[in-house]
């Protein structure tokens, strides 16, 4: 077994110290102005909220202090080899009888002294706060043990970092640059690959699980901090016992690497942007890929395969000719075109394979006996929300069978909607498939809505969709304590059911008209009489919300719907619906303007619009029928429509009190033939 001083040097030791002590100065000085200071701003205001210390220690919208911990292990590792990057004292260290590895193992030590001393100070201090202003009602000591875990645990793996990435290197700027780009590369380059492969092959789409994103990056890591507390839809974001593992099993490797790379650097190596040549088609060639994606993504937005290709294009160039100069270190790089000639021959093959499908991605569907159950939703979102106690996924066979159809009809349609295209009426589907023997296949398109009617209807007027979509349809009313309903345009009444019995009733009859909607009426853009909310009983709140002592939740929500008539006569039957409604007597009058520029019709809903609008023509509606008429049929401003009758609604006070429109299929008469004069 070798000796300790093999490993150890302490002149090494106190002459890191003696150089790169200013470091742990200011990363105390930091964190004892983010810290102990920011409890006692906190403990000084009028109101002063628990959770806002717990976010202290868990990071928690904690920017300032994120910031310092991911900044100050990358100063201390660029400063601490320094000497390697530059040639005289490059030559003088290595000339000393200490062999490399005890080089590499004092600066450690001294390194993870420096980092943990500020922390370990700031534990006591804040420590010490607690214990002589009584504060243990308001972080324990529980919190302090993990903020300082996390923070130790962090900042060793962010050091190592960059230690690695300069033994790599032969220059401190680079070094501190490559740390960073190093650090976000993991997120960073599975983010840029998935969001291209979406551009490019035909229903991939990706579960981005929030949990897992932030866990492959430290820096992420911290940024979004370690606690729930925030009420994320991620319902777990504390560092697990697996995590930890994986943090110091990483921490072993990066210095293990570091020490391998150490023993073989050569000493001419000071002053290189990349030390080892062998790693310097491995940075050239990503760097180029990186950059290239980029500019895929940049120029995606044109909406044109054209525009893509030249983003790709002007990304790789852009890359290719940059890592060049920072590896030669010169601006005459022009006779290394060879090398990016090759990479885009290798990338082109790599688009063609995309293109012709050769792996039959894009075709591939199960078949449907295998199918055991499908998400089947516009987004990801019911999956990553872990609150939530119901999910848009279905298991009837008639739904299977419709959803399998439509994603078929989508496979078959790939050149009509297009991976690129743009339309006014596109909408997002996602289809995740759960197989009889455990695997999952998803996948997500964007289509042009209204030629898929036909799939949706019998999906949507389904029981198990409803059940999905309205809360109400899940209520048991007997959980229920209290019943509001908020009309539209009147915010100074409500209707407020408080009796058992007639509670019952409502939810009875909403149920019934809710499995009474059509497919049109679900999709006829007009707006809702009212919204109601449903107060949940304390001890039931667990029936209908997962982790509710975190989200503090209490109530479900649902529309009153136009076409719900049976609601409406049950609330006239018992005298709520004066209340819960507005009526034509609580309108003045309703001011109506056409719009056929779309430009025009967002500048007025926005209120952006100045002379162009005193001379505009305007119908004034003030018979009660008409005004009745518009406010059973408008519908929601829609700012992608070029044809519209735009709505103002004005109370008895000739105050504005809401807007809508009418568009040119679904307006009246009586509006229609005013412009048409």
């Amino acid at each position: 077994m070798k000796p300790v001083a093999s490993f150890f040097k302490p002149g090494v030791f106190l002459n890191d110290f003696h150089r790169l002590g200013w470091i742990g100065v200011l990363h105390t000085l930091g964190l004892l102005l983010l810290i102990p200071v920011q409890i006692l701003m906190i403990m000084g205001e009028s109101y002063v909220d628990p959770l806002r210390f717990k976010n202290i220690f868990y990071y928690n919208n904690q920017e300032f202090q994120s910031f310092l911990v991911v900044i100050m292990p990358i100063i201390l590792g660029m400063c601490m080899l320094r000497y390697l990057q530059v040639k005289n004292s490059v030559d003088m260290i290595h000339s000393l009888p200490i062999k490399r590895s005890a080089l590499l193992g004092t600066h450690t030590l001294a390194a993870l002294l420096l980092l943990f001393l500020p922390v370990l100070i700031v534990f006591g201090t804040t420590l010490l706060m607690q214990t002589v202003l009584n504060l243990g009602s308001y972080y324990t000591i529980v919190d302090l043990l993990k903020w300082a875990g996390f923070t130790m645990l962090i900042e060793t793996t962010i050091y190592l970092v960059s230690i690695f990435i300069g033994m790599a290197v032969g220059m401190t700027i680079v070094q501190g640059a490559v740390t960073l780009i190093f650090l976000f590369l993991p997120a960073g380059l599975l983010v840029l690959f998935a969001e291209n492969l979406k551009l490019l092959l035909y229903g991939f789409d990706y579960n981005w699980s929030g949990v897992i994103f932030t866990k492959i990056s430290p820096v992420l890591r911290v940024l979004e901090g370690f606690d729930a507390a925030r009420h994320s839809w991620v319902a777990k974001l504390g560092m697990t016992a697996g995590e930890i593992i994986a943090y110091i099993a990483l921490c072993l490797i990066l210095y293990l690497l570091s020490g391998y790379l150490y023993g073989r650097r050569k000493l001419e190596a000071a002053s290189q942007s990349i030390a080892f040549p062998y790693l310097r088609p491995v940075f050239k060639y990503g760097v180029t890929f990186c950059t290239m994606l980029v500019g895929g993504l940049y120029f995606a937005g044109q909406h044109s395969y054209a525009w893509l290709f030249f983003g790709y294009l002007i990304g790789s160039l852009f890359g290719y000719f940059i890592a060049e100069m920072i590896i030669k270190k010169s601006v005459r790089v022009l006779n290394s075109s060879k090398g990016y000639v090759l990479f885009c021959l290798v990338i082109l093959i790599l688009f063609l394979g995309i293109k012709f499908d050769i792996l039959g991605y894009e075709r591939r569907m199960p078949e449907l006996s295998e199918v055991k159950s499908i998400y089947f939703a516009d987004n990801f979102y019911s999956l990553q929300d872990q609150r939530l106690t119901k999910q848009e996924t279905y298991v009837q066979p008639d739904n299977i069978a419709n959803i399998y159809a439509f994603h078929k009809a989508l496979i078959q349609d790939k050149n009509e909607n297009g991976i690129l295209g743009k339309g006014e009426s596109r909408k997002n589907v996602v289809f995740v498939y759960q197989l009889q023997n455990g695997k999952k296949l998803t996948r997500g398109y964007s289509f042009l809505q209204g030629k898929y009617a036909d799939y949706f209807k019998p999906i949507e007027e389904s029981e198990e969709y409803k059940k999905a979509r309205y809360d109400v349809l899940n209520i048991n009313f007997m959980d229920v304590e209290k019943i509001t309903i908020s009309p539209e345009m009147n915010s100074s009444k409500q209707a407020i059911v408080l009796k058992p019995e007639e509670i019952k009733e409502a939810i009875e009859m909403l149920k019934k008209d809710i499995h009474a909607q059509t497919y049109e009426q679900m999709h006829n853009g007009i707006k809702p009489w009212a919204s109601i909310n449903f107060l949940i009983a304390e001890d039931k709140l667990g029936k209908y919300f997962k982790n509710n002592g975190e989200t503090h939740e209490r109530s479900l929500s649902a529309s009153w719907e136009k076409s719900y008539r049976n609601f409406a006569l049950w609330l006239q039957k018992k005298g709520y619906l004066k209340e819960a409604r507005i009526l034509p007597a609580e309108v003045s009058y309703i001011s109506v303007e056409e719009y056929t520029n779309q430009q025009e019709f967002k500048e007025k809903v926005f209120g952006t619009d100045t002379g162009r609008d005193k001379s505009k023509k305007r119908l004034y509606l003030t018979e009660k029928t008409q005004l009745e008429y518009c406010l059973n049929n408008y519908q929601y401003i829609d700012l992608e429509k070029k044809g519209v009758y735009y709505l103002r609604f004005y109370n008895n006070n000739k105050e504005f009190i809401g807007d809508g429109m009418f568009d040119q299929k679904n307006a009246p008469e009586f509006i229609t033939d005013f412009f048409f004069k």
